[in-house]
């Protein structure tokens, strides 16, 4: 279920809580009393992903799905540019090894999250992580790795 909560005090049913570690290395809730639509404020789950990742290889949306497809692979903004990579609708696009790599990552209230996809592979990976102590990308370049 993907959806932008726009009411503070939700109840979204198995919703997992992010931790962070203190200064003395224990974990705690990470929490804020900041609330907005948008940017952190985005739920979804694995399930949900793999929707929209399996989108990019069968596009339904709209009357000219691929076309629509093709511009919203297309940077929309040349200024925003790092490492290399492109800035294109909420992805970066870059190369690695020879592939075009689609990724975005991200964190908020003790939690990570990160989305990679090469579709010359027709490959994808999708970490959600609720401990800011682990390497996320540490372990989307071991599953790379991995399967590739």
């Amino acid at each position: 279920m993907l959806f932008f909560s726009d009411k503070p005090t939700e109840i979204v049913k198995n919703r997992a809580s992010g931790y962070s570690k203190n200064e003395d290395g224990k974990y705690v809730t990470s929490m804020t009393n900041l609330f907005w639509v948008g940017d952190g404020g985005l739920h979804t789950n694995i399930e949900d992903m793999a929707k929209w990742d399996a989108y990019f290889y069968n596009p339904t949306l709209g009357k000219k799905p691929k076309e629509l497809l093709l511009q919203f692979m297309r940077p929309n903004n040349a200024e925003i540019t790092m490492e290399s990579q492109k800035y294109a609708n909420g992805q970066f696009i870059g190369e690695k090894g020879g592939f075009t790599i689609v990724h975005h990552s991200g964190g908020w209230l003790g939690t990570i999250t990160n989305y990679e996809r090469i579709p010359e592979k027709k490959y994808a990976s999708i970490v959600f992580c609720n401990d800011t102590s682990i390497d996320i990308a540490k372990v989307v370049k071991g599953l790379r790795k991995l399967v590739l």
